[in-house]
């Protein structure tokens, strides 16, 4: 947990035309969770989609293990990291085909078929995110949350060394949001698993990340620890929104409290008529 194991240095990157993202520098360590936060259009997903080279890069590197992750071969990337967006495929297989899709970085040359080593990486990981007994189902038949277990199954069964996801807990409900960020504690913490991952809710963000980085104006604004980020004169000052923070009596981590602008207003009239 002390070596740095993805080093992100002075990286920019945009789109043609539109939105650039100004040169970041984050470091992960191994084995940690790293959550990236901000508002809307601040620069989340591009810094998300650079790292994984989507995006062409403007300056920078980087660094993953110490192998420049952008010219590595895409085959061998495969092996070394996995990615989950916010929309899984509903496409028309089952939940194994897609699930065994991982394995394909593994496949030798000429190799058509799944091999025994193949089908039982992906029983286990389906095993472990719970959806083994959907293996024979459509994924365009399971739920929300059901897709992104899968999803996460079939990234697992590349073996990465490092998982990154955009917004995984998107349009789900607090159960499956919680099934899914407790699953990646669970592998973090059982398989040293390094992960980053976009996400927009800050409690979220807070409960289950090690480390924050929070982007504003495509640009890092802060990172840190939860407790050193997420305090109400950041989250006020990028968020543009009023906040109250307090602790989380079982975690110790912050919690965020919207404050709305009705609540704002009666406290301004019970001001005035004390």
């Amino acid at each position: 947990m002390t070596s740095t194991f993805l080093d992100i240095h002075d990286f920019a990157c945009g789109y043609p035309g539109g939105f650039q993202l100004k040169p970041v520098s984050l470091s992960l360590k191994k084995g940690s969770i790293t959550g990236i936060i901000g508002p809307n259009g601040s620069g989340k997903t591009t810094l998300f989609r650079g790292i994984i080279g989507e995006l062409q890069k403007k300056s920078g590197s980087v660094l993953l293990g110490g192998q420049d992750l952008l010219s590595i071969h895409r085959k061998e990337k495969a092996k070394l990291l996995a990615i989950v967006t916010q929309d899984t495929e509903s496409i028309g297989m089952t939940v194994e085909e897609y699930v065994l899709l991982g394995r394909m970085p593994h496949h030798k040359s000429w190799q058509f078929f799944d091999s025994a080593e193949d089908l039982e990486i992906a029983e286990h990981y389906m095993k472990l995110t719970g959806v083994i007994h959907k293996r024979d189902k459509q994924l365009d038949h399971l739920s929300g949350g059901e897709r992104q277990l899968a999803a996460i199954a079939r990234a697992l069964a590349q073996e990465p060394t490092l998982l990154l996801l955009d917004e995984p807990t998107a349009s789900l409900d607090i159960s499956h949001q919680g099934q899914i960020l407790n699953l990646l504690q669970k592998l973090n913490q059982e398989l040293e698993l390094t992960v980053l991952m976009v996400i927009h809710d800050l409690n979220l963000a807070s409960e289950y990340c090690d480390f924050l980085s929070m982007i504003s104006g495509g640009k890092v604004y802060t990172q840190g620890t939860p407790e050193q980020v997420l305090n109400y004169q950041n989250i006020e000052k990028v968020y543009k929104s009023v906040v109250v923070t307090r602790t989380n009596p079982i975690s110790g981590k912050p919690v965020v409290f919207m404050v709305s602008q009705k609540s704002l207003n009666n406290k301004a009239i019970n001001k005035v008529n004390k």
